[in-house]
């Protein structure tokens, strides 16, 4: 009775996948073991393969969202597990492909199936309001829920480490703010500093022009005293590094040989500023000036000090 308004033919979906869907996670989980492989060595189609394993996935659990269920409490706790699945591997598609939304998708994930967690243990376990409840019916969530969390706390640097260290980039190796590795912190460095490094040298080639670095400079990085000097470069047209995240180097293709400006790096200094983001706001960042957005910021900046 309480799904006689739901689609009959979502239901025959979900019906259809159930002894189906174990056998997609596992396939899922190959492919991706797999693409990761291929990314760590640097082929390219890890990253297709990547994506294409977790789409079906995606769009399984979507589905089985619609499963037919006993009663309120069972249709609750069911559908909140499979929506979390659902979100949680779109979130990581996200991620993977650079897509914006993908992070926040990723801890609604968390929260989903944390949820659902604790309502199997309340309303199944505890109160026993779940009709068929069965202790098997939480190992999904559990081991989802487990590997979100795993991947979501291990420190960037590590992640770039052990995947991504195939990467050419340009070698800062031994200069301040730099690692062995060639990883920039923003523990130290200004912003004027930062900006220092973004051309391009004479002796750097595009296929070596990518600057990584580790996580994200707070919101508050980029000051006011700051944007004067930011905004007389905005329409520089000299060639400059890509920015690419660390953990971006796991799943996407690098930025080799696409083009990138002083003066759009410089913009997005800027909107870090304007818009109260942390610094980069994207996993990869390869921007260029272009004349309606220089205007755009010369009309906020002018605006802002009147």
């Amino acid at each position: 009775m309480l799904d006689s308004k739901q689609p009959e033919m979502l239901t025959k979906i979900a019906d259809t996948l159930s002894d189906k869907l174990i056998k997609i996670e596992l396939l899922a989980a190959v492919l991706v073991l797999i693409g990761y492989v291929l990314i760590s060595t640097g082929t390219e189609t890890g990253s297709i393969l990547f994506e294409f394993s977790l789409f079906p996935l995606s769009v399984a659990y979507f589905f089985k969202i619609y499963t037919k269920t006993e009663n309120v409490y069972t249709k609750f706790v069911t559908r909140l597990t499979y929506m979390g699945c659902s979100i949680a591997t779109t979130g990581v598609l996200f991620i993977g492909t650079g897509w914006p939304g993908g992070l926040i998708m990723y801890q609604i994930a968390i929260l989903s199936l944390f949820v659902a967690l604790l309502g199997f243990f309340v309303l199944g376990v505890l109160m026993r309001k779940m009709v068929n409840f069965k202790v098997k019916q939480i190992y999904r969530p559990i081991v989802i829920l487990a590997m979100l969390l795993g991947v979501y706390f291990i420190p960037e640097y590590e992640i770039y480490k052990k995947l991504g260290d195939n990467i050419e980039t340009i070698d800062y190796t031994n200069k301040k703010h730099f690692d062995e590795n060639n990883f920039l912190s923003f523990d130290s460095i200004t912003v004027m500093e930062f900006v220092e490094l973004l051309p391009l040298k004479k002796n750097v080639t595009k296929n070596s022009n990518i600057l990584i670095v580790i996580g994200q400079a707070n919101s508050t990085w980029v000051t006011k005293n700051d944007i004067p000097k930011l905004i007389k470069m905005i329409d520089s047209e000299q060639p400059a590094c890509c920015i690419e995240r660390a953990i971006a180097t796991t799943t996407l293709k690098s930025p080799v040989g696409e083009e990138s400006t002083v003066g759009g790096q410089v913009m997005n200094l800027i909107d870090s500023y304007r818009f109260n983001k942390p610094f980069p706001f994207s996993l990869i960042n390869c921007s260029v000036s272009e004349k309606e957005r220089q205007k755009e910021i010369l009309d906020w900046w002018a605006e802002k000090n009147k």
